[in-house]
């Protein structure tokens, strides 16, 4: 059983990592009361860094840093981007980098939480759900689309891991939509069905079952049941004997490289239903006529992910694979991540 709730935990970037600690069942003042203003990177000199929030149409309350070039001219019309950041992670971390890189490069840029995580809104804490998540994108494009120095025919998304299935999601249905990077993708419905590499294929029907028995616990408990957390603090390296995939997700998420501590990696359990019973790329030919470009490191455990969503994908699109690079390698490496050809893909927009 346990192993199961770890496995699709790494929807969010966390696969049964070892040196994990119980998760509360979050409150919102104190996941808001630690080390909002911390970052895993450094604010570039020539960008300015602001606290947004803005509404979905679930009546969640997103919140969101806005990054701007400190030269913008206000008076004329920019390329607006909205970044996600990976469901688990927060926007301080890796999607912040992007939307910071891509203000220097002259574009408005909006990095944010998604529902329940982070500093957004949402009870109960930690919860998941494809269709909010999704939802978050187009609020954020809603957010950028009302100030009054961007450009609505130039709006485009990114989204890092998870978060890149919830923006091909949203880029079948939102045609403001223009442009979309897709960074490190792992195809949440497939990784919560199957496991990394498929392994956990065989025992998907026993899924639904363990997620009907965590909703009596829940019912008999008053309280969501959530998987394991990371430890309270960074480690230093990831834990001895663990498998690639997951000790190249751990050395970013569990380790000082990216740790922080709103991206707890605790999940509410009985909302693994909402991926087990979707499947977010199926029509992925719908996303035409975005434009869509693949980032995904060439020794990426789960490029297979990338590889099989861009053969269903509709042209125009374009796969990248980085030499050298592992999944999260593409969340911070900033001497690997292709900044300059993302900004002149998203130029681009017709």
């Amino acid at each position: 059983m346990k192993k199961f709730f770890l496995t699709a935990s790494v929807v969010a970037a966390l696969m049964g990592a070892a040196s994990m600690q119980s998760c509360s069942d979050g409150q919102s003042e104190a996941v808001v009361a630690e080390g909002s203003e911390s970052y895993t990177f450094q604010l570039a000199a020539e960008v300015s860094r602001e606290h947004v929030t803005f509404k979905n149409n679930y009546g969640f309350t997103v919140s969101a840093d806005l990054y701007l070039p400190k030269n913008i001219d206000k008076n004329s019309k920019h390329i607006a981007v909205v970044v996600g950041a990976p469901y688990g992670g927060v926007k301080q971390q890796g999607a912040g980098l992007y939307a910071m890189e891509l203000a220097k490069r002259g574009m408005v840029a909006v990095a944010f939480d998604h529902s329940f995580n982070g500093e957004s809104s949402g009870e109960p804490r930690y919860a998941g759900s494809y269709e909010i998540f999704t939802e978050d994108y187009s609020a954020g494009i809603d957010y950028l689309g009302s100030l009054s120095f961007v450009d609505r025919n130039k709006i485009a998304v990114i989204g890092l891991g998870t978060s890149a299935t919830f923006a091909l999601n949203a880029a079948k249905v939102d045609k403001r939509i223009k442009a979309l990077v897709s960074v490190s993708l792992l195809d949440v419905t497939r990784l919560s069905r199957f496991g990394m590499l498929d392994k956990q294929a065989a025992a998907f029907g026993g899924k639904f079952k363990e997620l009907s028995d965590v909703r009596w616990a829940d019912v008999d408990s008053a309280k969501h049941a959530l998987s394991a957390a990371f430890a309270a603090a960074p480690a230093d390296s990831a834990p001895a004997g663990m498998e690639a995939a997951e000790a190249d997700l751990f050395s970013y998420y569990g380790t000082k490289r990216g740790w922080h501590p709103l991206a707890k990696g605790c999940f509410a359990k009985a909302n693994l239903s909402s991926f087990l019973n979707a499947n977010l790329v199926d029509r992925i030919n719908e996303v035409a006529p975005v434009s869509v470009l693949f980032l995904v490191g060439e020794q990426a455990k789960d490029r297979y992910m990338t590889d099989a969503i861009a053969s269903n994908c509709s042209e125009p699109r374009v796969v990248v694979s980085i030499p050298g690079a592992t999944h999260v390698d593409l969340y911070d490496r900033v001497d690997l991540i292709p900044f300059d050809a993302i900004s002149a893909f998203f130029q681009n927009i017709k």
